[in-house]
């Protein structure tokens, strides 16, 4: 049985993250603004990359401040060869 690997990207054009948020992003109930009106809990992320992990693939972020935010993922191909 061999294994591929997918990678996928996600991408916006908002406001970006700074590179020292990078890691913490991904860590239950963090948010970068927490007295913003932007809804949300904090715990999206961690159950993205709880859910990639799980199914053997790996998460991360690339953004820059100002230019917007691309996410990245890889999730092993589970087909069986013929």
């Amino acid at each position: 049985m061999s294994f591929d690997i997918w990678r996928f990207a996600v991408a916006d054009n908002g406001i970006g993250i700074e590179p020292q948020y990078h890691e913490k992003i991904f860590e239950i109930f963090q948010r970068l603004d927490p007295g913003s009106n932007h809804e949300g809990t904090g715990i999206g992320l961690t159950m993205c990359r709880r859910i990639v992990h799980r199914f053997g693939g790996t998460i991360w972020v690339n953004s820059e401040p100002g230019t917007g935010t691309t996410f990245f993922f890889t999730l092993k191909d589970g087909s069986l060869e013929a």
